[in-house]
């Protein structure tokens, strides 16, 4: 599911909580393609079926899903040769300093919470999209 508009940057956000994952996607849709996936197998099998030309842009990626939770997603994207260059920004809703200390580890573009408010999110997506 992607909107119109082959100019605008794409964003892949990816949460296994729908109505989360719909949320963003309402806040970002005005000025970015968004996508959505609500696992990490999900997430993966999507970037491997979208075109060259149509590349995403940035990943958005929750922390915390079950069977396989942020940081093991961000390993297999960055194992992969296919998806190892796009940026990923972990979304967080457990904001604790060990698990901000064991994501950014992993060298991510960075986190954002899941409280931050659209303004918020769009700043932070623009910044790491310029």
């Amino acid at each position: 599911m992607s909107d119109s508009g082959n100019n605008k940057k794409r964003v892949l956000i990816v949460d296994d909580d729908p109505a989360y994952a719909r949320m963003v996607r309402a806040f970002i849709k005005d000025i970015y393609r968004a996508d959505i996936a609500i696992s990490g197998e999900q997430a993966i099998t999507f970037l491997h079926k979208v075109p060259a030309d149509e590349g995403v842009d940035l990943i958005l990626l929750d922390c915390e899903m079950p069977v396989a939770d942020g940081p093991a997603v961000f390993k297999m994207l960055r194992e992969d040769p296919l998806t190892k260059r796009i940026p990923v920004v972990f979304l967080t809703g457990n904001a604790t300093p060990a698990l901000i200390g064991r994501i950014m580890e992993l060298e991510p573009e960075g986190y954002i919470t899941k409280t931050a408010t659209r303004e918020e999110l769009l700043g932070y997506i623009a910044e790491r999209l310029l």
